[in-house]
């Protein structure tokens, strides 16, 4: 999905930002910013549309049905 795309960078904050919660005092800064990514990372993943492929679709383009082009 092309929404999810530029914001799935954030799980990847979390990988780090987990070795990097070691340290005392940054660890709860870190922490604090990785919950807050990821509820805009889940609100985002559940606001967007689901493509679902339909074999059965047909397109009707009725728009020169008759011949008559403007």
């Amino acid at each position: 999905q092309n929404a999810i795309r530029p914001i799935a960078i954030i799980p990847i904050f979390g990988i780090v930002g987990s070795f990097l919660a070691i340290i005392p005092f940054l660890g709860i800064l870190i922490h604090w910013i990785l919950f807050f990514l990821m509820i805009l990372f889940v609100l985002v993943v559940l606001s967007t549309p689901t493509y679902i492929p339909n074999k059965n679709a047909r397109v009707i383009y009725t728009q020169y049905k008759d011949g008559h082009r403007e």
